[in-house]
């Protein structure tokens, strides 16, 4: 158990899904914006380029971002927790089959030499 829980890990886990969760949510965010604006005032925005340009002239590039904070920390959070507990269960029931493949899939046999 004392390796499952090794502090050098699960930071490495947690810190990981982290900035994943970070990059994922402001490399996403623009998307969801127009999406959201779409979904919501459908006369007003009836294209994803009339969206995009309509929100660019209007409130400037800046507005693509809105409620990235929140979304971000949340998204880390989940990502945190689920990744966290993934490696720990990986590393506390470790895969018994893991070296009997080669990378390409076929089952590998032993060499006696």
């Amino acid at each position: 158990m004392a390796d499952v829980l090794h502090p050098r890990d699960v930071s490495r886990d947690i810190f990981s899904a982290t900035v994943g969760s970070i990059f994922c949510c402001y490399t996403g965010q623009p998307f969801d914006t127009v999406k959201v604006r779409m979904q919501t005032n459908p006369e007003l925005y009836s294209s994803i380029y009339k969206t995009a340009t309509t929100t660019m002239g209007e409130e400037g590039i800046k507005a693509f971002w809105k409620g990235a904070v929140p979304t971000a920390m949340g998204m880390a959070a989940e990502n945190a927790m689920a990744f966290g507990v993934n490696e720990a269960l990986k590393r506390a029931f470790p895969d018994p089959n893991k070296d009997q493949f080669d990378h390409n899939g076929a089952q590998r046999r032993p060499c006696y030499y």
